[in-house]
């Protein structure tokens, strides 16, 4: 079966459009990471390379920010940054302050919220370029010549439509519950250890 000539222009654009969407949604669910680690395994401190994890970044942070810290003895605490010092910080807890020494801690990670936002969108537009092309496929296969519902020509797009929507609003139902499924979470110091 030989194609029409719009769909052999309009497939490999399709195609195209999923991998770009699927490789937005890879970037999106992967964690943040960490600049390499310097092999003297020492704290790093701000520089060019390695801002992200330095002190700096703990001590400049706004008063009421989620943070998670890893301690040096295995445990994590979760809590609102109150303050810090170079000597260490202070998180507050449900009801209480918890004043953590600096040799203490291993890593501060921030907290933030997931965008279900942006994972709609992008569940939008994967659903909704599937469901097209899936659409215009049957469309075209069931009732190319012309059938009871569709005009000769038309079966492409009214497919094209009806399953462009559903997956338009599966996508995005999916995107939706995947964006509000936990926090993101920003690695902004560790302390570096020799391997």
């Amino acid at each position: 079966m030989k194609l029409p000539r719009k769909f052999t222009l309009v497939l490999p654009l399709f195609g195209l459009s999923l991998v770009v969407a699927a490789d937005a949604m890879a970037q999106q669910a992967a964690p943040a990471q960490a600049p390499p680690r310097p092999a003297d395994g020492k704290t790093a401190e701000p520089g060019p390379a390695n801002l992200a994890i330095g002190w700096h970044a703990v001590s400049t942070r706004q008063p009421g920010e989620a943070l998670k810290i890893k301690l040096k003895d295995g445990g994590m605490v979760k809590g609102e940054f109150k303050s810090a010092s170079d000597g260490g910080l202070v998180l507050g807890l449900k009801k209480k302050e918890l004043n953590l020494n600096r040799e203490e801690i291993a890593s501060v990670s921030l907290l933030g919220k997931k965008s279900a936002g942006k994972a709609t969108v992008i569940g939008i537009a994967v659903g909704g370029g599937v469901g097209a092309g899936a659409g215009a496929g049957i469309g075209v296969a069931a009732f190319g010549g012309g059938g009871f519902c569709c005009p000769r020509g038309k079966s492409a797009a009214v497919g094209a439509g009806i399953l462009g929507g559903a997956g338009a609003i599966a996508g995005g139902l999916i995107g939706f519950a995947a964006g509000h499924a936990g926090r993101r979470e920003t690695t902004i110091y560790e302390v570096l250890t020799a391997k």
